[in-house]
């Protein structure tokens, strides 16, 4: 018998199997978030993610990209991306507007961005941010 060859993996499988390594990097983290055990399943799908940008896609399926790559980024924070994930989010609202995407990533973005700017003393938006954030609101309806 011959052995099958391996294909290309379809897009969306590939965002499947990304979804799947964020959920399992999600669970370890929960189980002992100080131990980062999942951030090498958030490494693996966000090396997908990326080698997945390359190919020629719809924009639908870019958008879900950027996600996709937001979480794995706004996952391990903690580590060396700060708010990389947030420039990742605002990429997916920008790819496809006005779409229920655009919608997620915004909320994603709105809450990272308040999430960075609150405090013991409150929360305080400065003026780009506050700028930000309805410029992208306004893409997401």
């Amino acid at each position: 018998m011959k052995a099958k060859k391996k294909g290309k993996a379809e897009p969306k499988d590939i965002l499947i199997s990304a979804e799947a390594l964020i959920k399992d990097g999600s669970s370890l983290n929960s189980k002992n978030s100080s131990l980062h055990a999942g951030d090498i399943c958030f490494l693996r799908a966000n090396s997908m993610l990326l080698q997945l940008l390359k190919q020629n896609l719809s924009n639908e399926i870019v958008a879900q990209t950027l996600l996709l790559i937001g979480e794995t980024y706004e996952a391990m924070t903690g580590n060396l991306f700060w708010s990389l994930h947030q420039y990742y989010y605002e990429a997916c609202a920008r790819q496809l507007p006005h779409s229920v995407i655009a919608g997620k990533c915004f909320k994603k973005f709105e809450t990272s961005v308040y999430s960075e700017y609150s405090g013991g003393s409150g929360t305080y938006l400065p003026t780009h941010a506050v700028k930000k954030i309805k410029e992208l609101k306004a893409l997401s309806r």
